[in-house]
């Protein structure tokens, strides 16, 4: 069973600048935009890489090298070794002085796929349909298209709950039997010992442990009432399950870091009533991972959330022991501070008075956290030792997730940290009155929020991730009108914004993802299709200038 590896080799100097994406940048104080002059650089002025990538089948013989993938290969036993291309052959030297890049066809298989890195970077896990039966496969290969191998053929769609901390193992739900149960199982990368920890009704979720020598069960053996979950522990090889608690609702658990302990969030409302707005009574409690030595550490009317501090001494908790939250689309209208406890309940500490609703996001230390609140004056930091916040800014500033409009407050999206902890990467929406429902740009700042630069000043939605060695940023863009235009490119800038690269100028939306080493982007997409359920799997392959 021949198969091959479809190649397409990008060359030349390939900072793409369009015109129509890099309008002037906002004005403004805190705010440093891409300078005007490299904006207006004519796009032809420069060999343009997109051009190299048009559809597959519209290039030059000696540009690609065109095959297909066997698309008979699903129906091999599930763990066996697949028959699988031959290693991609480097076809342009490293020493060349322009940033260049390659770009690698890992699949062409009929259907959606979507790909991710191992732990190491050594291997790509794939999520893909190459038999066209509508189910959805699990496989993994080497990261130049060779050693595939087939994880599940099984009825329905598999999904990736999570890697063991080594990376060796993979813990997944899927159904084997084709009927609407999600199990769990866990499964070694080459396919092998596959052990089935979960035969229960309805649908399991788990999560590794940190030494990956157990999981944590979130389902129900004898109910599919989602709304009546329990949780268990159980060995990775699937011995010595325990069952941590056995309360009414549903409860959701996260380990501890040193795997001692689990934070249990029990959720109590009545499902019965459907009435998300309200959450009754959530409380949180530690419980130690064999089931005993249960702490309760709220018991306050409406909702709470935690989250455990790294060195796991101590939980961080959202929420209002005084009154019961109601949420009715105004985050004005919640009152929720955060709280410090230690994990057997003592010494709370209050960090946040103000009205309405913050959020807190660890620095890479484990050490501070940024703070901010819609009813807060500015961003802070908190030194989680002694407790005490200093303020960043003077201005009133709201950081959130993506999903939350705060009223006329300057509004900082989902920050990231650079891999040294100096840098914050942010999605920044203006004013309420500037907002265009889906348009955001990119910005790296200083941690202690200083020194702005603004990578993107483009119109439509745009979304960034770092790379692992912190000099770049992987760029996600959607045009101005994204609910007529079902498109989003990928690009890739300097954290200064300089070295803008276009990575995909195809029809349709891209994803992509940084390798563990940086040198390799994964993406997702189909250059010669728009239609989102026909999007393959490549490998870039960059190049130092």
């Amino acid at each position: 069973m021949a198969s091959k590896l479809r190649k397409i080799t990008v060359r030349g100097y390939v900072v793409v600048v369009l015109g129509i994406l890099l309008s002037s940048c906002s004005s403004g104080e805190s705010t440093a935009p891409i300078e005007q002059e490299s904006q207006q650089q004519p796009v032809g002025e420069q060999p343009v890489a997109t051009e190299s990538l048009a559809p597959i089948d519209e290039r030059n013989d000696d540009q690609t090298e065109i095959a297909e993938v066997d698309s008979t290969a699903a129906q091999e036993p599930v763990g066996e070794q697949l028959s699988s291309p031959d290693p991609a052959v480097d076809t342009i030297s490293p020493a060349e002085s322009q940033p260049m890049f390659d770009v690698f066809q890992l699949t062409d298989w009929p259907g959606d796929e979507r790909g991710s890195w191992t732990p190491n970077g050594s291997r790509i896990l794939i999520t893909g349909n190459p038999d066209d039966d509508g189910d959805q496969d699990l496989f993994v290969m080497d990261i130049d298209g060779s050693n595939m191998v087939q994880l599940t053929d099984w009825p329905g769609n598999e999904r990736v709950e999570g890697w063991s901390p080594d990376g060796s193992r993979i813990l997944i739900t899927g159904n084997p039997d084709d009927d609407s149960d999600q199990n769990l199982f866990v499964v070694d990368i080459d396919g092998s010992d596959m052990v089935q920890l979960t035969d229960w009704p309805g649908n399991e979720s788990g999560s590794w442990s940190p030494d990956g020598s157990r999981i944590l069960i979130d389902g129900n053996p004898n109910s599919t009432d989602w709304g009546e979950d329990d949780l268990f522990v159980v060995g990775a090889d699937g011995s010595n399950m325990v069952q941590l608690i056995d309360w009414p609702g549903n409860e959701s658990g996260s380990w501890s870091p040193d795997g001692s302990r689990i934070l249990i969030n029990n959720y109590s409302r009545d499902y019965s009533r459907r009435d998300y707005n309200r959450d009754y009574n959530t409380d949180l409690f530690v419980v130690d991972a064999d089931g005993s030595n249960v702490v309760q550490l709220t018991d306050w009317p409406g909702g709470e959330s935690g989250s455990w501090f790294p060195d796991g001494s101590r939980v961080l908790i959202s929420g209002n022991p005084n009154e019961e939250q109601i949420f009715d689309g105004d985050f004005y209208g919640l009152n929720e501070d955060y709280y410090v406890v230690d994990v057997d309940g003592s010494n709370l500490v209050q960090l946040t008075d103000w009205p309405g609703v913050e959020r807190a996001y660890w620095f890479p230390d484990g050490y501070r956290m940024l703070i901010s609140g819609v009813g807060s004056s500015g961003v802070y930091v908190v030194d989680v030792d002694e407790l005490n916040l200093a303020q960043l800014t003077d201005w009133p500033d709201y950081i959130g997730p993506n999903h939350n409009y705060v009223g006329s407050y300057p509004y900082y999206i989902s920050p990231s940290w650079s891999p040294d902890g100096s840098r914050v990467l942010i999605h920044s929406l203006y004013s309420e009155a500037d907002i265009v429902y889906g348009t955001r740009d990119v910005y790296v700042i200083g941690a202690d929020w200083s020194d702005w630069i603004g990578l993107t000043n483009w119109p439509g939605n745009e979304e960034g991730s770092w790379s692992p060695d912190g000099s770049k940023i992987l760029i996600h863009s959607e045009p101005e009108d994204f609910w007529d235009v079902e498109e989003q490119d990928v690009y890739m800038v300097d954290v200064d914004g300089s070295n803008l690269v276009q990575l995909t100028d195809w029809p349709g939306y891209e994803w992509g993802s940084w390798s563990p080493d940086g040198s390799l982007i994964l993406i997702s997409g189909n250059p010669g299709s728009a239609k989102g359920d026909e999007d393959d799997v490549f490998v870039v392959r960059l190049f130092s200038q």
